[in-house]
């Protein structure tokens, strides 16, 4: 088939149209790309430089031409299949063109033809120019609609940059932890080279044999000194009631630690001595031992109940955790006896100050020994417990 070459009207002849051509066939980039050729020199910006575009191809012949020219080679293509239409064919050729998105070239390619008849020629004159109100209008739109979008793009820039650093700290300390690790993998290792070492070391001084002798040697030594422990205390025990058995006023035999006679009669009715006859015991009288020796407190408690008759208390001075157990208890005794040489300073302050308070008898020993105790006892039961016996040392 013959291709057909129809005759072009020059844009010089379409004053009314040029603005609507420059408009949607031209870029911007172009626009200015032509401009400048012909002589403009303002800024870029949109509408001055479509404004001095138009006019300069309605005064300047040359610029027309130059358009004109420039835009014949970009739709040439366009124009090659516009041109096999006719008539009222141009229509349709326009519809689909402008639903391929064509439009910019089938707009060139049907205004500049010399045949176009005029009706379409108007139709699509009128559609170009509601589609630029109509971009216009769409343009409004997104610039609103891409406010907020901006600002979240902003703010999850922001989030970006914060993980960001985030994630470079986590980076760093993922690799001092690594580097630590390695060290003590690196300790571990020459710990464990060493164990080897010392093991073969031993073996190589200490033949098997010899090293289960001396094993079972170690053995019978223990075996031997918790022996000798039990000899002791029981040697400790003896001498412990021997003393006892030579104190005056002790009429009672004692028993060993753990043993109770549940027939015994309480100690105020056991007394022999008749009514207004001076008692050497406490008769079941409460006293209260603060601080001494922990491995003294079962001699303590057997001279206390079971050779003068009284009920044995004990706190161990420690006043740090608060007094309330110690008033509890010089509340209930009827004398405080508390050795100096056992008990902090601040304690034994404190057991005088409670007493002082309280209106208790306190006697503060020079040192915790059983012959020390035994004779303040003998004492405070002869003296029947008298008040002025309080922040006495003995």
């Amino acid at each position: 088939m013959t291709q057909l070459k129809r005759i072009r009207r020059p844009l010089a002849v379409l004053p009314q149209c040029i603005c609507s051509i420059i408009g949607t066939c031209l870029t911007l980039k172009e626009t200015e790309k032509i401009a400048r050729r012909f002589g403009y020199s303002g800024d870029s910006s949109p509408y001055p430089l479509h404004s001095w575009a138009v006019e300069a191809c309605q005064k300047k012949p040359g610029m027309a031409k130059d358009t004109q020219k420039f835009l014949n080679g970009k739709y040439r293509l366009t124009m090659s299949r516009i041109d096999n239409y006719e008539g009222e064919e141009l229509g349709r050729a326009w519809n689909e063109a402008v639903r391929e998105g064509r439009v910019a070239g089938a707009y060139w390619a049907i205004l500049t033809r010399v045949d176009a008849p005029h009706e379409v020629i108007s139709r699509i004159f009128g559609e170009v120019h509601m589609m630029s109100h109509l971009q216009g209008a769409e343009v409004r739109a997104e610039l609103q609609e891409l406010d907020p979008l901006r600002q979240d793009n902003h703010d999850l820039q922001e989030r970006l940059n914060k993980l960001s650093a985030r994630l470079e700290k986590v980076n760093g300390d993922r690799e001092e932890w690594r580097r630590r690790l390695s060290e003590q993998e690196a300790e571990l290792s020459r710990i464990r080279h060493k164990l080897q070492q010392t093991e073969k070391d031993l073996l190589s001084l200490a033949p098997v044999g010899d090293l289960e002798r001396l094993k079972a040697e170690n053995r019978a030594l223990l075996q031997q000194l918790a022996s000798e422990k039990r000899l002791r205390e029981k040697l400790e025990m003896r001498l412990f009631k021997e003393a006892v058995r030579q104190l005056p006023g002790a009429p009672l035999a004692l028993e060993p630690k753990g043993m109770v006679n549940d027939t015994a009669a309480p100690l105020e009715d056991a007394c022999p001595l008749a009514e207004g006859e001076e008692c050497p015991r406490f008769c079941n009288k409460s006293i209260l031992f603060v601080g001494g020796l922990e491995r003294l407190e079962p001699h303590y408690r057997t001279l206390v109940e079971n050779v003068f008759g009284a009920r044995f208390m004990r706190h161990d001075g420690d006043c740090h955790n608060g007094q309330a157990r110690l008033i509890h208890l010089v509340k209930r005794a009827e004398a405080v006896i508390c050795p100096l040489n056992c008990t902090s300073h601040s304690a034994s302050l404190c057991v005088k100050k409670i007493c002082k308070d309280l209106n208790k008898p306190c006697v503060l020993l020079r040192n915790s020994g059983l012959g020390t105790l035994k004779r303040t006892l003998a004492r405070l039961a002869a003296e029947n417990l008298p008040s002025g016996l309080n922040k006495e040392k003995v």
